[in-house]
């Protein structure tokens, strides 16, 4: 970032009026990635029906039933980006925490064992660094956006957000007409870096029924920080001027769900299970604010001025989609595991509400978006462990999640105002496409003890947009054109354990 925005001197600017999520915003929130112990993410994420790992509990909280031995466990590792033209490349992460107590209760009963669990994990990691350019040809640029948002309206203080800042800061022309207009682009520069997450706290109670039934409910608890800088530049096509677009995003709050599940072994003598699940959606109470600034330039780089503007904190509540996944199961042996299962998510059902639980126009608004731009995902997880001496264990996974987006989805920057909700002032977004995650792993016990190492490489497609435009050229409609990006990431998390 060439600036840093945030300082003291900005929070004396005027307050605007309140602004608050989109699709795209909501759609992130209800993201969960491959996260928690080492065995885990090697088996990628494969053990809702094998079961006897805490981070279970996430997943298919019966795997909990399966301990016969209470465990502690602790993990962590690094975050590594392969994104084009990265802000920042790697960051460490703390990534799951907790203790499995393991309860004798009858060797004569049904019930064998009461066991309950309580376990931290990283269930989001939002770390995300990328840069884009672009050259263009045609009448493409973000002020064309900003002069429509003035809405033939002269005075900067009752214009939304966005377009206030570009007129007190010179960024647009008046034209013959007395309105606003905006300037064709030669060619632009954005940037971002975000960073926070989604914590999870598991509080899990699991039975064991004739080593043959397992069943386990979790009580989840979440807590949620996100926050995204970024900078946006375009130098326009008629005189070689320039802007500058700051902007800072953040959110934070907290949500619960509860999670149902259930293991069965059909045949008693069999390696055989299959489980299912059921997560409800998570009900979080969350609040957004937003400060943004720009500067304009003369193509010589004298500044010609500048303005900031930063939003009232919002409150609201967010629900995101039912869970529902099943599983299978085998082992041979004490040599061979196998895991796979099948997730399925309706991001199309996410809504929100005010802070108060009630609907408005600009929830109904969001709520529509999300019928219209969101769709079924379906997630696969495979895995297995293979235990070539008893002691040392090899791991292997692979995961594919289906796109959240339908072809088409946008951003809009449609007036709010009447709404009491101000136009985003970060006009890009993302169009992902479908998840590919390859795993590994190994394992090591000494006695109690363990150590664990699992490895993870996820590689995924999106067409990238600075804003939403277009133009008409000869009776045609011309459409911005995508820019693709190839998001990689690689992760090393690290296990210590020990069983008592």
């Amino acid at each position: 970032m060439k600036r840093t925005l945030f300082c003291t001197a900005l929070m004396a600017l005027m307050s605007q009026s309140v602004m608050a999520q989109d699709v795209y915003d909501v759609a992130r929130l209800s993201t969960s990635d491959l996260n928690g112990t080492a065995r885990f993410i090697g088996m990628g994420g494969a053990l809702s029906a094998l079961g006897g790992d805490v981070t279970t509990a996430a997943t298919n909280p019966a795997g909990i039933g399966i301990f016969r031995s209470n465990d502690v466990s602790v993990s962590g590792g690094s975050v590594m980006l392969g994104n084009k033209d990265m802000v920042k490349n790697n960051r460490a992460s703390f990534d799951q925490m907790g203790v499995v107590f393991s309860s004798k209760y009858s060797n004569y009963s049904p019930l064998r064992y009461l066991n309950y669990g309580v376990n931290y994990r990283k269930r989001t990691n939002f770390f995300d660094s990328y840069g884009v350019g672009n050259v263009w040809n045609g009448d493409f640029s973000q002020t064309y956006s900003m002069a429509e948002m003035t809405y033939d309206m002269l005075d900067g203080r009752q214009m939304p957000m966005l377009a206030s800042m570009a007129v007190n800061s010179g960024a647009l022309y008046v034209d013959k007409d007395n309105h606003y207009t905006g300037i064709p682009a030669a060619d632009s520069y954005f940037n971002t870096i975000q960073k926070g997450g989604i914590s999870e706290i598991d509080f899990t109670l699991a039975a064991n029924y004739n080593d043959q039934v397992f069943l386990g409910a979790t009580v989840g608890y979440y807590d949620v920080n996100l926050t995204r800088s970024s900078y946006y530049t375009e130098n326009n096509n008629d005189d070689g001027g320039y802007y500058d677009l700051y902007n800072d995003y953040f959110t934070d709050g907290a949500g619960v769900d509860l999670k149902l599940g259930a293991i069965i072994r059909p045949i008693a003598d069999s390696g055989f299970r299959f489980g299912v699940s059921i997560h409800t959606p998570t009900f979080y109470t969350l609040t957004d604010s937003n400060s943004a600034y720009m500067y304009v330039y003369e193509n010589n780089g004298k500044e010609i001025g500048s303005s900031g503007k930063y939003t009232d904190p919002m409150d609201y509540q967010l629900r995101t989609p039912w869970k529902f996944n099943l599983s299978l199961g085998h082992t041979i042996g004490n040599k061979l595991a196998l895991g796979a299962e099948y997730e399925l998510e309706d991001y199309s059902t996410i809504r929100i509400r005010t802070g108060e639980g009630l609907q408005s126009n600009y929830t109904d608004y969001v709520d529509n978006s999300c019928r219209d731009f969101l769709k079924t995902v379906h997630t696969l997880r495979l895995g297995l462990e293979y235990k070539p001496v008893a002691d040392l264990s090899l791991r292997a996974g692979y995961n594919l999640q289906t796109a959240q987006y339908n072809i088409g989805a946008y951003r809009s920057l449609v007036d709010f105002t009447d709404m009491n909700v101000d136009t985003f002032t970060d006009t890009q977004y993302e169009n992902l496409f479908s998840l590919n995650r390859f795993t590994a792993g190994i394992g090591y016990r000494i006695d109690q003890f363990y150590m664990d190492l699992g490895y993870q490489f996820s590689t995924q497609k999106s067409d990238f947009f600075a804003f939403d435009d277009y133009y008409t050229d000869n009776g045609s409609t011309v459409y911005l054109p995508a820019t693709e990006l190839k998001k990689n990431r690689h992760q090393v998390t690290l296990t210590l354990g020990y069983k008592f």
